[in-house]
């Protein structure tokens, strides 16, 4: 397996396992390329990144239609470790 590869799906497993360290980030998904360059560097904008990641199926895709800057909740997290990930 990649090894890169293998990183990224250890970091998923990773914030899988922590869904309360991760707030809702205030800058919504639609806003979020519409920053200010030194947001990137903010804690806020790390949580975006987390929450994105979070949302990321093992196929590669994201759900449609979703706020991707509110962290998922555990009943996704829990469809999505039963494999039903991809029906969007």
């Amino acid at each position: 397996m990649n090894p890169l590869l293998r990183l990224a799906r250890v970091a998923l497993a990773l914030l899988a396992c922590a869904p309360a360290l991760l707030p809702a980030a205030p800058v919504g998904w639609k806003s979020a390329l519409s920053q200010p360059a030194d947001w990137y560097a903010t804690p806020e904008a790390a949580a975006l990144a987390a929450s994105v990641l979070r949302y990321q199926m093992p196929s590669g895709g994201w759900p449609k239609n979703t706020d991707l800057a509110r962290p998922p909740s555990g009943q996704f997290l829990a469809d999505r470790r039963a494999g039903k990930d991809d029906a969007t």
